[in-house]
């Protein structure tokens, strides 16, 4: 059964997931499930990455809103203030994220450095 067709309580589903990627043995599969949820988990991956207390799981959340918010000002900001995170992998992934975006996340970089 897929979580994303079913609208199977999202808003449950994507904690419990979150909290799966600290796991190493069911992180991939967590991190998978929430990559097919989408969008709908955008909102809470962005509270993850700025609050939770797993390196794990907030590298986790920059590697999915790499994934499927590349186009959106919120996430872009987020990976950007990842960049300040206490963990070097944090970093490197929030990083490479923006990188990967490309041009409108080096120009909202700048603007951030000019405010």
């Amino acid at each position: 059964m897929h979580v994303a067709q079913n609208k199977v309580h999202i808003d449950k589903v994507i904690p419990v997931l979150l909290a799966l990627t600290e796991k190493t043995k069911f992180s991939s599969n967590a991190t998978s499930c929430l990559r097919n949820i989408g969008l709908e988990t955008i909102s809470e991956l962005i509270k993850a990455l700025e609050s939770d207390s797993s390196h794990n799981v907030r590298t986790a959340a920059v590697t999915i809103l790499k994934d499927i918010g590349a186009n959106n000002t919120d996430v872009i900001a987020a990976l950007i203030n990842a960049l300040k995170d206490e963990n070097e992998d944090v970093q490197h992934k929030a990083a490479t994220a923006l990188e990967k975006i490309g041009s409108t996340a080096i120009n909202t970089f700048i603007d951030s450095l000019n405010s």
